[in-house]
């Protein structure tokens, strides 16, 4: 007879989600997205239903059902809020989510956020709570690595996304569930993304077969 095994018991697992952010936000990064999930390590993304590429981005979706899609909030607000502000951000969730609900027909897998100006005290807790409401999980709670990031400013930083870097990197991971978000895309320059080349290292090292071997 087999046994339950407990979680106390359980051995210790390392648990890796690697969201792309920015789906939708043009066709290009939407395409990047889906070149480092077919052929790189991405399991996951974010869509923004508030860019004029979310459609497109639907649908490239829907053609690829392994790929984890969430809502990518997007929150637009003041350097300072109010209480009152928060409740708008709520409203305007809601209507997000009905958005990405009618033009992927199921619910998102998760929910995390794009604010702008950065969050602040009242836009997280508004993100929290209707995280909370909807039964979504809040992509924020897991062991966050932030290094993977080719810019800091309007510095580039290329070795933080370097293959070499990923790789140090995923080899020290700690136990339990770790979320590596990433940016990968593909733009042109009349575009005026300042994440533009970085977008395309990232696919590179993303798809890279030394990162698939770990």
């Amino acid at each position: 007879m087999n046994k339950m095994i407990s979680k106390k018991s359980a051995p210790k697992q390392k648990r890796l989600i690697v969201n792309a952010d920015d789906f939708g936000m043009t066709r290009g990064i939407s395409r990047g997205i889906i070149e480092a999930h077919v052929h790189g390590i991405v399991t996951s993304t974010s869509l923004m239903v508030t860019e004029p590429s979310s459609l497109y981005a639907a649908e490239l979706a829907k053609a690829h059902p392994d790929l984890s899609v969430g809502l990518h909030g997007v929150l637009r607000h003041p350097a300072a809020m109010t209480a009152h502000m928060g409740q708008e951000f709520i409203n305007s969730l809601e209507i997000q989510l009905a958005t990405f609900i009618q033009i992927m027909g199921k619910q998102p897998t998760h929910f995390d956020t794009h604010a702008v100006p950065a969050p602040t005290p009242v836009s997280a807790f508004a993100a929290i709570a209707f995280a909370k409401k909807h039964k979504l999980p809040f992509r924020g709670t897991q062991k966050n690595i932030h290094r993977f990031y080719g810019m800091k400013g309007t510095v580039p930083l290329p070795g933080n996304i370097s293959i070499e870097a990923l790789s140090k990197t995923l080899r020290v991971l700690p136990y339990g569930d770790n979320l590596l978000i990433c940016h990968p895309g593909r733009t042109s320059a009349r575009l005026k993304d300042p994440y533009r080349l970085q977008r395309i290292a990232e696919i590179h090292t993303l798809t890279s077969p030394a990162i698939h071997s770990l």
